[in-house]
């Protein structure tokens, strides 16, 4: 089953994302919408110094 997180795919849209991958209990059956952290592990390409653009809500 595949569920859908709203937002979640705008950041793989930023520049100098290379690679993008969701991890921890929100790729899994434990996540809690009210509770639960998002882990990511993100690939940037060497350009990139950072994130300079606004949280996604």
């Amino acid at each position: 089953m595949t569920r859908q997180m709203p937002g979640i795919g705008a950041l793989s849209e930023w520049d100098g994302v290379v690679h993008l991958e969701l991890f921890g209990s929100a790729a899994g059956s434990k996540f809690i919408p009210d509770s639960s952290d998002i882990d990511f592990l993100v690939e940037l390409t060497a350009r990139t110094r950072g994130f300079s653009r606004p949280a996604i809500n």
